[in-house]
């Protein structure tokens, strides 16, 4: 695939999701991560703090799973979030406050649960391609074998509702 071909293909998933993105091209420069070469192969190279921290060589269609990946998991993170129910009370609004994660993802003080934006992201990225979402779920089970749950986010595990993105 050409680097052309590539940014197509993102940009009609994108479409496919709900989110059309028709000026969406792979960043080349000032980027966490960019994408160089015009394909078939390419370099993926991951930027923390001004430093190559990782360099991939790639082909197009792994740099539009890549790619699409972390754009599934920030939507399904977005949508677990607005689905929290957050404790109420003055210490919660302040720990929300400090809390040094943006996001602010983890916290004791909702019913936030990784299972939750993880099965959300399997069905986005399911809807795009079968395999992806195999390839996602595989990921992220590895993940929990790891860092098993808390018996919190057991508990708060809940199904999203993606059906703004034709899902059930």
């Amino acid at each position: 695939m050409t680097r052309d071909e590539v940014n197509q293909l993102i940009r009609d998933m994108l479409a496919q999701l709900g989110r059309p993105d028709p000026e969406f091209s792979l960043p080349s420069d000032h980027a966490p991560i960019v994408v160089v070469g015009d394909g078939p192969v390419f370099d993926r190279i991951t930027i923390e703090n001004g430093a190559e921290v990782d360099c991939q060589t790639i082909e197009g269609e792994q740099v539009a799973f890549l790619t699409l990946e972390r754009f599934t998991a920030q939507i399904a993170r977005e949508i677990e979030s607005a689905s929290r129910t957050a404790a109420a009370g003055p210490l919660a609004r302040v720990l929300r406050l400090f809390s040094r994660s943006r996001d602010a993802y983890i916290t004791r003080l909702d019913d936030y649960s990784r299972q939750t934006w993880m099965e959300a992201q399997v069905r986005l990225m399911s809807a795009l391609r079968a395999d992806w979402g195999v390839r996602v779920e595989l990921h992220h089970d590895e993940m929990l074998r790891r860092f098993p749950l808390t018996a919190n986010e057991r508990a708060n595990a809940r199904r999203l509702d993606l059906t703004v993105f034709g899902l059930e």
